[in-house]
């Protein structure tokens, strides 16, 4: 999608934001993954990511035209799978690739007490390739695939990752809805891939139950730079992940805040 608003900084030394792919929030703001598009009154900008530990990242900077105050600017952040770019008035300053954040929010920000108008933010959907169908989803880290403990199908089962062996309970069907969001649904059970009582506790297990449409059942399902996929889910922006980065079979898969490694990065086996 495309986020844009217009602003006005009403004081010298301030600057304004937009932002977007905002995922996980840390407990007390103590930190929020996301992208952030800042551009100061002396024209100086920046494309930033920070994390849950408000730790930043310049992913790119430069100097346009100086805003100065009380007139109106154009700010707008697109995202296009991993490429990401910066337009300010309309003119494109930067274009970066990074794929830490697949998905989430949009938000407007300010640096420290400075005041900032903003109007007409709006919010433009882009392109998304449907992956619908039936696929094996594999571990990138591991090379092992999502997997029902036991071959279950009751509700409340387990999942893990397990060595390919070609079962039902290895098999996944995407489905998405209007709003881009994706059902994965076991083949052999016919139930879904659900964060247990919507949990955002950092490491709980995920397990198969009935489809009910919650939030704790639809996930981001976003490319990669080397050609694999992430999986995020909507309840609470973390990542579909191997539990401890572990390679042995039986290892949980469970939920865990955004960290870039390859045991949060799945590929998707077409099946049908």
């Amino acid at each position: 999608y495309t986020v844009s608003s217009d602003v006005l900084l009403e004081k010298s030394s301030s600057a304004a934001e937009i932002i977007g792919r905002v995922g996980t929030q840390a407990r007390g703001n103590d930190g929020l993954n996301a992208y952030h598009l800042r551009l100061s009154d002396t024209g100086a900008w920046s494309l930033l990511k920070s994390n849950t530990s408000w730790t930043w990242t310049t992913l790119a900077s430069g100097t346009v035209t100086a805003p100065g105050t009380n007139t109106w600017h154009n700010l707008a952040l697109s995202f296009q799978d991993s490429t990401i770019t910066a337009k300010i008035d309309g003119n494109t300053v930067g274009t970066v690739t990074d794929s830490s954040y697949g998905g989430g929010q949009v938000g407007l920000g300010a640096m420290g007490y400075y005041p900032v108008q903003y109007s007409n933010l709006s919010i433009t959907a882009g392109t998304v390739p449907d992956l619908s169908g039936r696929y094996k989803i594999v571990s990138v880290n591991s090379g092992k695939a999502i997997d029902a403990v036991g071959r279950g199908t009751s509700d409340g089962t387990l999942i893990d990752q397990w060595t390919d062996n070609g079962g039902t309970n290895q098999q996944w069907t995407l489905a998405r809805n209007s709003a881009g969001y994706y059902t994965i649904t076991g083949v052999g059970s016919g139930k879904a891939l659900d964060i247990p009582y919507f949990s955002t506790w950092t490491g709980t297990q995920l397990q198969l139950f009935t489809s009910n449409g919650g939030a704790n059942q639809q996930w981001v399902i976003a490319p990669s730079d080397n050609g694999s996929y992430t999986i995020e889910t909507r309840a609470n922006g973390y990542m579909l992940d191997v539990s401890k980065n572990s390679t042995a079979d039986g290892a949980g898969i469970d939920e865990w805040p955004t960290n870039g490694a390859t045991n949060q990065q799945w590929t998707l086996v077409k099946l049908s």
